[in-house]
C-alpha cells in the first residue's frame, strides 16, 4: 500500500488469473473481480463508485491514465508494462474499451514468466518419457525403470513404484521402484493391501486415484498407509486385465491437487507399462 491511501498494485493478486476491473467514463469502478480486490486490498462494495486515479500511487497513474484514455479516445485495445514502486515485479495492464466505459487485464508478468517454465519443463518430461517408451533397445525393465524416475521427478514425490497384485499372496508385489526417500521398497517384496489400501482402491475402482492429502481427504486411506500422504495412481493393464498399478507418492501433503496434466500423464504412461510388460509376459530380473 502507498501514502494516503493509495496503491502501489502489490504482487500476489493476478498469479493465476488476471486482475480484472471496469471504469465508467468518469474512470469509476464498476465491477472488479477478486483478483482485482486482492490487488487493491479492499473488498468491491468499498471500491464500486470510486475513481481510480484515487487508488493509484503517482508513480504508476501515468501509465494507467495513459493505457486507459489511448483505449477509450481510439476504440482499440491498448497495452504496457509498468513496474511498481518498492516491487521488482513488472505487470502486463491491456485496456479493452466498452460501451460506457473500459476493461483493464492486469496480469503478473512474472506470473505468466513462470507458467511458461512450467510449460516447457512438462514438455520436456513429455518428451523425455516418449523417447524412453521408443527405446527398443532398452529392456522393458530399463524402459520402466527410467520412467519410473522421470515421472517421479516431474511429480515431485518421494517415490515411483510399479506393482503387480499378487492374488495368491494377496498382497501387492514390487517389480519396481525409484525413491528418494527412507521407505525400504525392493523387487520382490510383499505389500500387504492392508497396509497399501490406496493401491487397492485403484485396483478395485480400475482407474486412477489422485489425492492431495489422504490425511484430510481420505482419512481411511491415510490410517492404513504406511505413512503416505499424497498419492496419484492409475492401473496397469496386462492382456486386457487389471495387472497392478503404477503409482507416485510422498510422505508429505501437497498444496495442490494434482492437475490435469499430471493425472493424465501417469495415465498415459501407466498404458506404456502394461505395454512393456506384455512384450515378455512379465519382468526379467535384472542382470
Amino acid at each position: 500500500m502507498g501514502m494516503a491511501g493509495t496503491v502501489e498494485v502489490e504482487a500476489g493478486g493476478a498469479a493465476d488469473r488476471p486482475a480484472v476491473f471496469a471504469l465508467d467514463d468518469d474512470r469509476r469502478f464498476t465491477y472488479l473481480n477478486d483478483e482485482a480486490q486482492s490487488i487493491f486490498g479492499r473488498p468491491r462494495e468499498e471500491l464500486e463508485g470510486d475513481q481510480l486515479w484515487g487508488w493509484l500511487s503517482d508513480e504508476v497513474r501515468e501509465t494507467y491514465q495513459e493505457t486507459i484514455e489511448t483505449a477509450a479516445e481510439t476504440g482499440d485495445p491498448a497495452q504496457a508494462e509498468v513496474r511498481c514502486l518498492g516491487e521488482s515485479r513488472w505487470y502486463h495492464i491491456r485496456t479493452y474499451p466498452m460501451e460506457g466505459g473500459v476493461s483493464v487485464h492486469l496480469q503478473d508478468l512474472e506470473a505468466e514468466a513462470e507458467r511458461e517454465r512450467e510449460l516447457e519443463r512438462r514438455e520436456q518430461a513429455l518428451r523425455q518419457a516418449h523417447e524412453i517408451t521408443a527405446d527398443r533397445e532398452a529392456s522393458p525393465r530399463e524402459q520402466i525403470e527410467r520412467l519410473l524416475g522421470v515421472i517421479r521427478r516431474t511429480l515431485g514425490t518421494d517415490v515411483g513404484l510399479v506393482s503387480r497384485y499378487d492374488e495368491t499372496e494377496e498382497a501387492f508385489e514390487v517389480l519396481s521402484a525409484d525413491t528418494v526417500s527412507n521407505l525400504e521398497l525392493h523387487e520382490g517384496q510383499l505389500l500387504p493391501p492392508e497396509k497399501t489400501l490406496a493401491c487397492s482402491e485403484v485396483m478395485g475402482a480400475d482407474q486412477t486415484l489422485a489425492i492431495r492429502d489422504l490425511g484430510t481427504q481420505a482419512s481411511d486411506l491415510f490410517e492404513s498407509s504406511a505413512g503416505v500422504r499424497s498419492y496419484l495412481g492409475a492401473p496397469v493393464h496386462v492382456d486386457g486385465e487389471v495387472y497392478g498399478t503404477f503409482c507416485f507418492f510422498a510422505s508429505e501433503r501437497r498444496c495442490e491437487d494434482f492437475d490435469d496434466w499430471e493425472t493424465s500423464y501417469v495415465d498415459l504412461f501407466s498404458d506404456a507399462v502394461g505395454a512393456a510388460i506384455e512384450r515378455t509376459g512379465g519382468l526379467a530380473a535384472p542382470g
